[in-house]
Parts: structure tokens; sequence; C-alpha cells
């Protein structure tokens, strides 16, 4: 994995990464149903191989071409030891169907997006490979995604749905996924993709192609009803704002048609949606309300090492601690299995020292994508907005991990981290306006 800057560079293990980064949310995802009975070689997780299978044998028979570990690794490596000792540590209160659900648990939601990291940073790329890499996320992902929504939001909510999946949210767009709010927080992810993309091109009709998908991935995420990234995609477009210039017409008018859709035109009785009724229901800001209170009630009892990690270590032990505030009754406590929020998950299961490893992977995120440039380093404009674009990525997971647990949203937590390795592979430029 030579660090080159060649067209000569293997281009082999970056196609088998983009097989498996772009295969998890499309073809991966409609083959486990057929392996539901296979123990243990998933679709996912033989893509997964296949990525990492470069590294690891680079890593073993040529150790100085693979890049030496950074801040992030320093940090991802503690994080994930802490992870891996405050799990092992509940496995006597555990059977062995738990135990695996865990196993499970930490593979795809923290292994496999840690890996996706290291897989991006040693990867043989050039500029134009970037390109090509994005353009197969935003192109194809994106696009296949946003016209999955369409057919839910035009012809029935239901459509292409699993029947076991119909009732997570029946009234919703939810795409391929398991419910409307992975949905909605992975299509914001490719908006910013779709802007870099934009800023990138000259060309009349490939500009016209990039606002069409951007138009359809924001009208799907209008369809999914995820009120946490109406949210967080206007303060996320903030970066592309400021920062882009020559997009920032674009990254505008994406903010104004979604305040529209969703505040506006219900007003003015074109609410086929039932956005308004959305926008005002109250019950599931009670329940974070209920589960706030409970998982503060958990921390207060355990609070230097937590629970324990596990998939299911709020739902498991939260009955004994049951807790409201004000009106909100604690009734409203028992149907949510998280606490809906990252940080309290973090210190629910590992407490104070959990969160302090969890804040170092955090710092060191924020490090690397606003770090400046090295004296005398080289520039580029693409690398620079690259990491302008990661930026709003970053935004968009971290402020809707403060209403729900991203953290089990697996391909949403594969997704930033590969386009943090992207980042991390690009000289230390900083991010400027162009």
């Amino acid at each position: 994995m030579s660090t080159a800057d060649d067209g000569t560079r293997p281009v082999l293990p970056l196609c088998f990464a983009m097989l498996w980064i772009a295969g998890l949310p499309t073809f991966v995802l409609a083959l486990h149903p057929l392996f539901a009975s296979v123990p243990v070689l998933k679709p996912d997780r033989v893509t997964f191989l296949l990525a990492a299978a470069p590294l690891a044998i680079a890593a073993v028979r040529r150790p100085g071409s693979v890049q030496p570990p950074g801040r992030l690794e320093a940090a991802m490596a503690l994080y994930l030891g802490l992870i891996v000792v405050s799990w092992v540590t509940t496995f006597p209160s555990k059977d062995s169907a738990t135990i695996k659900a865990d196993a499970d648990f930490l593979l795809t939601s923290f292994v496999m997006p840690f890996t996706a990291f290291l897989i991006a940073r040693n990867l043989s790329w050039t500029e134009r490979r970037m390109a090509i890499g994005l353009w197969i996320l935003v192109g194809g992902v994106a696009t296949y995604l946003l016209l999955y929504g369409a057919v839910q939001y035009t012809v029935d909510w239901g459509a292409l749905v699993p029947t076991e999946l119909k009732e997570a949210h029946p009234d919703r767009a939810q795409g391929p996924f398991e419910n409307a709010v992975l949905y909605g927080v992975v299509l914001s992810l490719f908006l910013p993709l779709v802007l870099l993309l934009f800023l990138h091109t000259s060309t009349l009709w490939i500009r016209l192609v990039l606002v069409a998908i951007a138009l359809g991935v924001l009208q799907s995420i209008v369809g999914s009803k995820t009120r946490s990234v109406w949210l967080a995609l206007p303060i996320a477009m903030l970066i592309p704002i400021l920062r882009y210039p020559r997009g920032r017409l674009l990254a505008a008018a994406i903010v104004a048609l979604l305040a529209a859709q969703v505040l506006l035109v219900p007003r003015l009785g074109l609410d086929f949606w039932g956005l308004r009724t959305r926008l005002t229901q109250v019950n599931q800001i009670h329940d974070r309300v209920a589960v706030t209170a409970t998982a503060t009630n958990m921390i207060q009892h355990r609070p230097l090492f937590g629970f324990g990690v596990g998939m299911f270590t709020f739902n498991a032990d939260k009955a004994s601690y049951y807790a409201s505030w004000g009106a909100v009754s604690t009734k409203s406590a028992v149907y949510p299995n998280s606490p809906h929020n990252d940080l309290l998950n973090v210190v629910v299961m590992m407490g104070v020292i959990g969160l302090l490893a969890y804040a170092a992977l955090l710092a060191a995120i924020v490090w690397l994508l606003w770090r400046r440039p090295a004296p005398g380093g080289p520039r580029t404009a693409f690398a620079a907005d690259l990491a302008a674009a990661v930026q709003a990525i970053f935004l968009i997971v971290i402020v809707n991990g403060l209403f729900h647990s991203v953290m089990h949203m697996a391909y949403v937590q594969t997704l930033l981290f590969f386009l943090l390795g992207m980042v991390a592979h690009t000289p230390a430029v900083g991010v400027r306006g162009h």
C-alpha cells in the first residue's frame, strides 16, 4: 500500500472496500433474510472480510507500508478496549443468546466502523479515486435509497417493507431499513457529499443530476418524518454554507425547502403526509424525558463503571430505576429500550470511565477534521472541501445522537469512520473557502 500519489497503486483493495461500504445498505441488506439460518458468515461479514483482508495482509507482510497510528487510532483502541473489558464482566449474568447478540452489537457498531477508518486511511487513494468513490455513494447508494423511499411515500408506506418490519413506523418512509429513523439519518449523511461533488464539477448536466439527487434525498428525508434529522440537517448545512461559496446557494436551498415542507406547507392546508401531526407529537418527548430521568438514576447508582456493555443493558436493568420529571409519568420509560442519547447510553454501560474514553474519541475526531495545515505543507482544494463535508456529516451524527441511540446504527457509524479515514489519508490542509 504505497503512499505515492499516482495511478499505479493497487486498485483491488479499493474495489473491495467500496463493495463493502456501498453494499451494506443495498444488496447486503437485501441478502440478509436469505442467510438467517447461516450461523456465522452473514453477507455483511463476508464483504467486511474482503475489505479488511488486504490491510491485514499488508500489515503482516510489509508493516512499513501501513500508516503509523495517530491520535484517532489511539482513541479508538482505548475506547474499544474499555468496551471489551466492560462486556466481559457481564458474562456471569447472561445466557449464551444474549452474549451472542452482544457480540454482534460490538462487531457491527464498533469493530467494523473502527476498521473502516483503518481501511480507508490505508487505501490507494488519489483525488480521482476519491471522487469515483464518492460518486458510487451518491449516484449509487443515495439514489437507490431515495427511490426506495419515493415508492413508499407515493404508492404505499409499507411498500417493499418486510412483513415483520411493517409495524415499526407504518406511516413513514423507512426505505430498506428496520425503521424510519435509521433511514432518515442515513439519507442525511449523503447531502454533504452531494454538495462536495457539485462543487468540484463544472459540467452543467452533471450539476443538474446532483441537484436532482439532492432534492430526491431531501424529499425522502421529509417522508421519513424523523424530527431529529429535520433539526440536525440545517445545523450541519451551516458548514457548507460558510465554507463552499460556489455551493452556498444549493446548501441554503436544501435548508429552505426542508423548512418550507415541514413548517409552511402544512399550515397552508397541503399536509398530505401528516407532517403537522408528526411535528406536534409529544408522546415521544415524554418517553425521552422519562428514559433520561431513568438513565440518570441508574448512573447515580453505578457512576464509575456502569452496568456493563451489552445490546440490552439499559432495557434489562432499568425496571429498578424508573424515574421521571415534572408531570411526565414513569410509565413513559417502560417502552423505550435505550436512553435515546448516546452520551447517556455510554455512561449507563461504562460509567464515567467510559465517558472519558468516549470524549477522547470525539476530541480526536474534532482534531482530525478541524486541524490546521502544516507549515509549508501541501494544500489541495479537494482535501479541504472533503474535510468540510465530513465535518457536516459528523455534526449530523452528533445531533441525532442527542435524541437517538446512533451507536446502534451500524451503517451510520461505518460510513462516518470510512469518510474520516479518507480525510486522514489527505495532507493536513485545514478547511478553506473556494
